[in-house]
């Protein structure tokens, strides 16, 4: 299962709907998130257009005036959709898998340029937010840096950091590094300005469903934005349950067990995604150890269960 999430910078054209088509036809994603589609009407031949049968389904939030206006396209036959939410910066869709009849969110932004519009855009985010325990994922185009390494040259905004850290802090989400690419988004001057505008985001639950997910930049053409692609790989999305057994604790040397496991894994990402990460590996750790080393507490149960019973079979028989 993969996203694709494209500031195409405009649909209006015959030339570059067959650019996209021929994108996607390409890199065949279950589902593309399109920012800038400058349309204000997206119907069924229009998108068949864009996207070709195998994307067969879509939302839309219109274009006003020529900026503007995001698309999110799906495999129809894989997953079901329901628009939740469609804003002036973001849009919403609650997914259900038809195979396992999981759930997920996941909202696509076109964040504006003007800086009266920044603390609305922040504000919508928040509101998109799932109920609680409902994996979320959030891509497109910002329009901010997060870090001060989100631009090759010149000042960056401090504004848009705070803001944007403190979305991540409030949110709990997480972001997996971006391999391949640094930036997202140039001028295309002979000097040219690298800025990483674009990103996928996601909760905690989400990454501990696809621990392998990862992001990186695909070919750039027909636009100055680079696409990003969030590959999940071959995973379940149900979830796997994990329970600590206290008994553990009596173990010799759990204490440095655990310090070893925890510092043994180096993970590349931002602060909340390296701890994810962590976690989701000590918890396999744990597991594989409870298993062949300290032995299944389950089995240790019946074991001494069987054992109990044993004795009094045996104290019976005696006269």
């Amino acid at each position: 299962m993969n996203f694709i999430s494209w500031n195409v910078r405009g649909l209006g054209g015959p030339s570059k709907k067959h650019l996209v088509r021929d994108f996607l036809d390409q890199f065949k994603p279950n589902f593309i998130c399109i920012q800038e589609s400058k349309l204000a009407v997206v119907d069924r031949p229009t998108w068949r257009a864009i996207a070709g049968n195998s994307l067969n389904c879509f939302c839309f939030s219109p274009a006003r005036g020529t900026a503007g206006g995001m698309i999110i396209g799906w495999n129809g036959t894989l997953y079901k959709g329901i628009l939740v939410q469609s804003g002036n910066f973001c849009l919403s869709v609650e997914f259900t898998s038809v195979l396992d009849h999981s759930h997920w969110f996941c909202t696509t932004v076109y964040g504006p340029n003007a800086r009266n519009l920044k603390e609305d855009f922040w504000t919508e985010i928040r509101s998109c937010k799932p109920p609680q325990g409902m994996p979320w994922i959030i891509c497109g185009n910002f329009n901010a840096v997060f870090s001060t390494l989100d631009k090759n040259s010149g000042n960056v905004c401090w504004e848009d950091i705070h803001n944007s850290q403190e979305l991540i802090r409030d949110l709990n989400l997480v972001e997996s590094p971006l391999r391949g690419r640094r930036f997202t988004w140039t001028n295309n001057q002979q000097t040219p300005v690298w800025v990483r505008l674009d990103r996928f985001l996601f909760t905690p639950d989400w990454l501990s469903r696809f621990p392998r997910a990862f992001q990186h930049g695909l070919p750039r053409f027909g636009s100055d934005h680079v696409p990003i692609c969030l590959e999940l790989g071959q995973h379940s999305f149900r979830p796997t349950h994990f329970k600590f057994e206290s008994s553990w604790c009596t173990s010799e040397d759990f204490d440095v067990r655990i310090k070893d496991w925890w510092e043994e894994q180096h993970p590349e990402g931002c602060g909340a995604f390296i701890i994810a990460k962590k976690l989701i590996g000590l918890k396999k750790r744990l597991k594989l150890w409870a298993k062949h080393t300290f032995g299944s507490i389950r089995a240790r149960k019946r074991d001494i269960r069987h054992a109990l019973n044993c004795i009094d079979i045996l104290r019976e028989s005696r006269p």
